[in-house]
């Protein structure tokens, strides 16, 4: 197990938060949009891609209506394919102020941004800091902020058939911000992590695709919002991770400024084996191989890259923005 610290070439992104990136695997290049360099201000809606192979950032000469600037969005991308979904997000300060339910769709084969207006079904309400991941064919988005406060509701985007659908909620589950949800390597189950409702959550829950229920599993070590999760595909099934789930940083404690103040964060590396009987394991930081790891942060963006946590960027202890990227990976 190891950190990776990737060099940074050519049009290097300003140092950001609140931002995306998403790994497409038929590109074998990374896409970076949004965020906020100065607290609640969004960046301009330049679009990136970095090339994993020359390290290699770029700003992407795109046609089409590109997506307003905003921060707390989302990007995904479905299996096998060269399209990168963003939804939502705000250009407002305030929770539910200037926020966004547009789907914007770009496609990195031909460098083309669309907006997508042919949807069945009903949007998700306008919100930002929700989450999104990726099972199949389709995203889905969870929570985040509303004009009417933190949401608990879960949508699915079925991107065969252009539409939305609206899942079963689960009364235990909290409207919450800064969560993160992310499919079980099998593809049959979603898993939702913490976030902020008011308070830092430590709390777990499995969303299983098939029977369309959720239930509640083991919670997080400690209460978090705000990080970065993956769940752990290699080519090896005899490797302790092995599909399992892996937890990065986030904020621990909330800074009473909201966004103008840098919380507490952690810098933590925790995962939860497969199985029933699995608990959370914390990666030891003080080995040779964590010695570049990445220094403590919220607020990053983070991906998948081949099963590996790609993270990028995000606010520090010191309230300062980074632009720094780390790959984790067990090989």
């Amino acid at each position: 197990m190891k950190w990776e610290i990737l060099s940074q070439n050519g049009s290097v992104p300003v140092a950001r938060s609140s931002h995306s990136v998403t790994h497409v695997s038929n590109a074998n290049s990374l896409y970076l949009f949004g965020g906020e360099h100065d607290p609640r201000t969004p960046i301009s809606n330049e679009f990136y891609a970095y090339n994993l192979e020359s390290a290699n950032w770029e700003i992407i000469q795109a046609a089409g209506l590109r997506p307003e600037p905003r921060v707390a969005h989302t990007a995904a991308v479905v299996q096998d394919s060269s399209s990168i979904y963003i939804f939502g997000g705000r250009s407002g300060k305030e929770m539910g102020e200037g926020a966004f339910d547009d789907l914007h769709l770009f496609d990195t084969s031909t460098s083309m941004w669309s907006l997508v207006t042919d949807e069945k079904g009903t949007p998700p309400p306008k919100r930002s800091f929700h989450t999104a991941a990726v099972a199949g064919s389709s995203m889905y988005i969870f929570g985040g902020c509303g004009a009417e406060g933190r949401l608990a509701d879960l949508h699915q985007f079925d991107t065969k058939a252009n539409q939305w659908h609206q899942l079963p909620e689960h009364d235990s589950i909290k409207g919450r911000g800064g969560s993160c949800l992310i499919a079980s390597s099998d593809q049959r189950s979603l898993f939702l992590l913490g976030g902020f409702c008011g308070h830092e959550l430590a709390d777990m829950y499995c969303f299983d695709l098939v029977a369309g229920k959720w239930r509640e599993v083991t919670g997080l070590p400690f209460a978090r919002s705000v990080f970065g999760a993956a769940a752990h595909c290699c080519t090896s099934t005899a490797c302790d991770l092995h599909g399992a789930v892996i937890v990065f940083g986030g904020e621990v404690d909330p800074s009473d400024k909201g966004h103008e103040g840098a919380g507490d964060f952690c810098s933590d590396l925790t995962y939860l084996p497969q199985g029933s009987e699995a608990v959370w394991t914390s990666v030891d930081l003080s080995s040779a191989s964590m010695a570049q790891r990445p220094s403590a942060r919220g607020w990053y963006a983070y991906t998948s890259v081949n099963g590996n946590l790609l993270i990028h960027g995000g606010l520090d202890c010191k309230n300062e923005r980074l632009g720094d990227m780390y790959l984790f990976n067990c090989s």
